[in-house]
């Protein structure tokens, strides 16, 4: 993802006398014209100091953006240092703003948790592995953006798995994970709807039964038992 940021003058209609046509007028960007009354000024904007002062530079990327994460009651900015070089060269130009500069919006806060969620235990138990770090971070999420969006002529290379999180491999058991395969079926049917169900708190118990949702706590007794497996497995 590319894009590029236009000097004054670079405009390609200076009217009237390009850049020197650009001044401020109470704080406020003005472009004046041949004539007195002709002239406009542009709506004052807290780009530079609510967004520019406050950003967060990701040292290893090259994406030509700025992503705006959100988690809970706040909201973080960060780009490249190429394109906060681009933008604070351009910092008095009036065409570039919050609602010029591309800004990607982003709620982490389910992100930030999705990946612990219990029901994916079964899952990694059947598979004889136990997850201990997945993308659940800031860092990561950049990270993985800017691989992305990186073009590399269409040839981006593969990231290694070992780049994306951590894990614990506890088999080959003698039954290769396949004692597992009860409890796998049943989060697996069920699986859609168990999110629903959790998603969705006026769900009734009548609404549950035609679901075919398993009551949480059998759930989660199933999901314990599972663990206590894989612990025993373990050790």
């Amino acid at each position: 993802m590319y894009m590029e940021l236009i000097s004054l003058l670079e405009l390609q209609n200076p009217y009237p006398n390009g850049q020197d046509s650009y001044g401020k007028t109470n704080g406020n960007k003005r472009l004046q014209g041949n004539y007195p009354s002709n002239s406009y000024t542009f709506d004052a904007s807290d780009f530079e100091t609510s967004i520019i002062n406050s950003i967060q530079i990701y040292e290893e990327g090259t994406f030509q953006f700025i992503i705006k994460f959100i988690t809970t009651g706040a909201f973080t900015y960060h780009t490249t240092p190429s394109f906060i070089e681009k933008i604070l060269v351009e910092k008095d130009n009036p065409y570039i703003s919050e609602k010029t500069i591309p800004i990607i919006t982003l709620n982490t806060i389910q992100w930030d948790t999705f990946s612990k969620e219990s029901q994916f235990v079964v899952g990694e138990a059947y598979a004889e592995v136990e997850v201990t770090d997945t993308l659940d971070s800031k860092e990561d999420y950049l990270k993985y953006i800017d691989w992305l969006v990186k073009s590399e002529d269409g040839r981006s290379p593969l990231i290694s798995t070992d780049k994306l999180g951590t894990w614990n491999v506890f088999g080959p058991t003698e039954d290769m994970g396949m004692s597992f395969q009860e409890q796998l079926d049943e989060m697996v049917s069920g699986n859609s709807r168990y999110t629903e169900f959790k998603s969705n708190n006026s769900i009734d118990e009548s609404q549950k039964k035609i679901l075919g949702v398993p009551p949480v706590p059998e759930l989660l007794s199933k999901i314990e038992s599972v663990r206590s497996r894989i612990k025993k497995i373990r050790e």
